[in-house]
């Protein structure tokens, strides 16, 4: 009986507190409030450029909605961000869309994904950054909520040759076309330009396996 009292409790705590659990710890909760500046992936294209708490938008993505999309470039490049994380290739995340830009010619696009629903931590580090492009975040009723299932899910839906024991907490994907043609957890200048100049005829050979730095 003392038990089931301590949990009503609980709930009662957190939910007068406005607070939603939506991943598996406490910082990754949000309130109500920041619940309104989640929005369904087909909103993205009508979303503006506003970085302010109170217009900001992040977008909802699943890996359906990536794979959808790969068609449409002839380079996709998706990298996926842990907003609480306090190293400067986190903070500055202008860094990659400056990176997208210097390729542009190339018919690189960039897809930008939170791996989290930290919303005050994405809009903060947006503005910190001048950050301009759509912000997405991996949806949470697709992936659901353990940060190693959402990884293993994600590699495995985008890298179709992908093995059980894999290692795959991975950052970045890049495609040619529907062609998935590098992974790995750090992505510059030096690996895109080896891998959109240099070594173009590895793009087009299937039996070549898929680079990882």
């Amino acid at each position: 009986m003392k038990s089931i009292l301590t949990s009503i409790i609980l709930v009662l705590l957190v939910t007068s507190c406005g607070m939603i659990e939506i991943n598996e710890s406490g910082y990754r909760s949000i309130s109500h409030l920041e619940g309104h500046h989640i929005k369904p992936f087909e909103l993205a294209e009508s979303s503006g450029s506003c970085r302010d708490l109170g217009c900001l938008s992040v977008y909802e993505i699943t890996s359906q909605n990536i794979l959808d999309s790969l068609s449409n470039h002839e380079y996709s490049w998706i990298h996926t961000w842990l907003p609480f994380c306090a190293i400067e290739k986190c903070v500055n995340i202008y860094q990659f869309e400056n990176l997208e830009n210097n390729y542009k010619s190339y018919g690189l696009n960039m897809t930008f994904i939170s791996r989290t629903y930290d919303i005050n931590k994405i809009i903060t580090r947006a503005k910190q950054s001048n950050f301009s492009k759509t912000i997405y975040v991996l949806d949470g009723s697709y992936f659901g909520y353990k940060n190693k299932k959402v990884a293993k899910k994600l590699y495995k839906d985008l890298n179709t040759n992908s093995k059980e024991d894999d290692y795959f907490f991975y950052s970045d994907y890049l495609f040619k076309g529907d062609s998935l043609i590098y992974m790995g957890n750090e992505i510059n200048d030096s690996i895109i330009d080896n891998l959109l100049k240099s070594k173009q005829l590895l793009l087009y050979n299937r039996d070549i396996p898929v680079r990882t730095f």
